[in-house]
């Protein structure tokens, strides 16, 4: 499934077609998204690049859920990913889960 989500071309087709990805900075920071569980918050299951292009695609990512209405982003990155930097240089907290992945939100402050 798409808990373990393989960045092959069909796939990654279906996901734009669906319109479920968001791309930055000419394709250098990429996000799968989609509601969260309760339908409040934008959820990033597979979130890809780093530095400045990863930056621009986390802030992008909380404007799309402020617009929404939405209280906040989630996003799951595995334990040393190259995001975890720019995560929380761009506002993102961190919280390790037991299973060697870290839970990075931005809460909105209404």
């Amino acid at each position: 499934g798409e808990w373990a989500l393989e960045p092959e071309p069909a796939l990654l087709g279906r996901l734009a077609a669906d319109g479920l990805l968001r791309v930055a900075a000419g394709g250098r920071a990429l996000a799968y998204v989609r509601p969260g569980w309760a339908g409040d918050q934008l959820w990033a299951p597979f979130i890809v690049g780093s530095g400045a292009p990863l930056r621009d695609l986390a802030m992008a990512l909380r404007f799309e859920a402020d617009t929404l209405g939405m209280s906040g982003v989630s996003v799951w990155a595995y334990d040393g990913h190259p995001a975890e930097i720019d995560l929380r240089e761009t506002g993102y907290d961190s919280e390790t889960e037991p299973f060697r992945l870290h839970y990075y939100a931005l809460r909105l402050d209404s």
